[in-house]
């Protein structure tokens, strides 16, 4: 649905895990989005993908994870 208004969801999971998978299959280079229009005045974006972009936002959930788990389970031993 995000592909249809031209947003790319680079923050999402998923989004992430395709971009890397992409990259392990297919190589490391970048491949920019690309606009498609389909009927006229539709358009819809093929996603591109970028594996470092992807990697830093797998780590940075990664990181918030951690943090959030360490300051509940801190909270929860008080």
């Amino acid at each position: 649905m995000l592909a249809v208004y031209n947003v790319e969801p680079w923050y999402i999971i998923d989004y992430v895990y395709t971009h890397i998978s992409n990259a392990v299959l297919y190589g490391t280079n970048v491949v920019p989005p690309v606009s498609q229009e389909l009927l006229e005045g539709m358009t819809i974006m093929q996603p591109g993908y970028d594996p470092l972009k992807a990697t830093g936002v797998a780590v940075a959930w990664g990181v918030v994870t951690l943090v959030v788990s360490y300051l509940l389970m801190k909270r929860r031993e008080i």
